[in-house]
């Protein structure tokens, strides 16, 4: 697994339950990520897990925890 932070805000359809609501700045465990630019993850603060497109987060080093 991998950590990384939300860049932007994000507000999902209210159909796709699956999607994560993200905020500049919350933490995720990256589980999977996808060819397509999908990614599978934990939203820390919540602990809710769901999807999120790449293009929303920047992946942390381990020194950026």
């Amino acid at each position: 697994p991998a950590k990384a932070r939300a860049i932007k805000d994000r507000l999902p359809s209210l159909y796709d339950k699956r999607s994560l609501r993200l905020q500049v700045g919350d933490l995720l465990l990256v589980q999977r990520a996808d060819t397509n630019g999908q990614c599978e993850g934990i939203l820390l603060k919540t602990n809710r897990q769901g999807t999120f497109p790449f293009t929303y987060v920047e992946f942390l080093d381990h020194d950026d925890i």
